[in-house]
């Protein structure tokens, strides 16, 4: 089985919901139908013990049912994290999530990495670390 992948589709409409005219309650259940979405198609990709090993559950059933869900708010947190960041000097010229996107999937996880370890220079470790678990399980 091909390992998923964050879909350019995905990463776009978490972009743009950020920056319309939507209200906010709109915003949050748009965000919200994305990251359930992704979690069920890693759920039924079977992905859910390998990303509940990367993420350090617990090695229980609930955290097991859990782990994608968990798995896919951490990269949401992170690709919203990563857009605001942008906008801050030092990290102007790391790569856009739109043109992250937009490479060969088999080149995305190492795009995303080269980025988020640019971030790690500043700090942010919190958001980023777990996020590159869940990069490195699912490439």
């Amino acid at each position: 089985m091909a390992g998923p992948h964050l879909r350019e589709e995905t990463l776009n409409t978490l972009l743009a919901v950020r920056h319309s005219d939507l209200p906010r309650q709109r915003v949050a259940e748009t965000v919200d139908q994305i990251v359930r979405e992704t979690a069920a198609t890693l759920t039924h990709q079977g992905c859910a013990p390998k990303l509940a090993r990367a993420l350090a559950l617990p090695n229980t059933k609930r955290d097991l049912e859990a782990a994608a869900l968990i798995a896919s708010l951490v990269l949401s947190n992170a690709a919203l994290l990563h857009h605001r960041l942008r906008k801050v000097d030092r990290l102007s010229g790391i790569i856009s999530l739109q043109s992250a996107a937009r490479q060969p999937n088999a080149n995305l996880p190492t795009v995303l990495r080269e980025a988020w370890r640019e971030i790690f220079k500043i700090d942010y470790r919190p958001v980023f670390e777990p996020a590159l678990a869940v990069v490195d399980t699912l490439d």
